[in-house]
């Protein structure tokens, strides 16, 4: 079973649907397909805007959460890997 539906099931749990660790690892799991070769360039964005929503949804919950806050830095990397990320 591939992550990404071990995750599903794990959502489908009330206790850890708004759990931060849980969106958190979400996040990673979308990122990390952007890392599988791929030729279709609109695929790369939905798996960006996945996992950016996963980081924006718990910085809402908790500003000060470190794991968040890097997963949006990742995200802003990938995008533009050659601008300064600020």
């Amino acid at each position: 079973m591939n992550a990404w539906l071990k995750n599903f099931f794990i959502f489908q749990t009330p206790h850890y649907a708004f759990d931060s660790y849980s969106i958190i690892a979400l996040g990673n799991i979308w990122l990390q397909a952007l890392y599988i070769p791929t030729k279709d360039k609109d695929r790369e964005k939905v798996l960006q805007d996945r996992a950016l929503s996963m980081y924006s949804k718990v910085l809402k919950s908790d500003p000060s959460n470190i794991w968040a806050a890097n997963g949006v830095g990742v995200y802003e990397l990938d995008r533009a890997p050659f601008i300064l990320v600020m």
